[in-house]
């Protein structure tokens, strides 16, 4: 598929050539002026075979495409940019997964993120490959499920017909989902739901539909229960304090995070990471308790959660 700006394509140029319905994601072609052609010839010829007839054909991807001299675009993009009068800044995707539903609703401009520090709850989270919530508007998330914060449970709803193109997908949905439980536990432990044939943190979710905005940072599970998504579980912190609310990971040689027995000594190093999140080493005891305590008074001055390495 060709990019239309990089081709010289204009926004002009695609309304000389379609009339677009921006309720049900059609285009129609336009009868061309002979600025298109080089030849008057040409120009009776495919105003002939293609004005007012439906344009774009569906790709084995399920995407439609339209031919325009010789080349192919994809038909959202030019669908978007004559109804916004722009071209999009991103790449367009359509909102409820199905490319062929090209309505103007459907339609948003997508700027790709890595899962960064607003989206990784810990190390291992990255390894459930979940897709950022970001590009999903909290609106769409709220008419798709119901979310219970004494629980944390998030439920299927009724959904609007906006959300489907045809009726088959509409019925298929309520029929297999209308009503039931949403997610399943990822394999770092963490409840994911898949939308549109992408999956999210449903902790995330949770959050979005119970506040109406996504957290501008991480979301910490405060008892450690990366499924336990009851609202009051749920905290917004940053990556210092979010380190500082960690479960002791079974890797953990010594029992206890922060302390690591020395095998050149055979005695007991305690450490933490300190304001500026950096490692400060406590001093090496003679048994792992002393270290321990250490460790312990460390968190205290460095406020970490009471959780903390549970």
């Amino acid at each position: 598929m060709r990019d239309l700006a990089a081709k010289g394509i204009t926004l002009g140029f695609l309304k000389e050539c379609f009339y677009c319905n921006p309720v049900n994601g059609t285009l129609l072609w336009k009868c061309r002026p002979l600025s298109h052609f080089k030849t008057k010839a040409a120009q009776v010829s495919v105003n002939n075979r293609f004005a007012n007839k439906i344009a774009g054909f569906e790709r084995p991807d399920s995407s439609m495409s339209v031919k325009i001299g010789c080349d192919w675009y994809y038909l959202h993009d030019i669908i978007f940019t004559i109804c916004h009068g722009r071209f999009a800044t991103s790449r367009v995707y359509h909102l409820n997964g199905d490319k062929r539903d090209n309505r103007v609703i459907n339609l948003s401009e997508y700027i790709p993120q890595s899962l960064s520090e607003s989206h990784i709850e810990n190390p291992e989270m990255a390894q459930d490959s979940f897709s950022p919530l970001d590009n999903l508007d909290v609106k769409y998330l709220k008419e798709c499920l119901h979310y219970n914060p004494d629980t944390g449970d998030l439920t299927w709803k009724k959904r609007p017909r906006s959300h489907f193109k045809g009726g088959a997908g509409f019925e298929n949905y309520h029929r297999q989902f209308f009503g039931k439980s949403a997610g399943s536990v990822s394999k770092q432990g963490y409840l994911k739901v898949m939308l549109n044939g992408k999956q999210y943190p449903a902790h995330r979710i949770c959050f979005a539909i119970m506040t109406g905005f996504y957290p501008d940072g991480m979301i910490d599970h405060v008892n450690g229960c990366r499924a336990d998504n009851r609202f009051n579980n749920l905290r917004v912190t940053d990556r210092v304090q979010n380190m500082r609310n960690m479960i002791t990971y079974s890797s953990n040689t010594s029992g206890h995070i922060g302390v690591v027995q020395r095998k050149d000594t055979g005695k007991f190093r305690a450490y933490i990471n300190s304001d500026k999140n950096k490692r400060k080493y406590l001093g090496n005891f003679d048994t792992f308790e002393d270290a321990v305590q250490a460790r312990k008074k460390a968190e205290i001055k460095y406020e970490y959660h009471e959780n903390h390495g549970r």
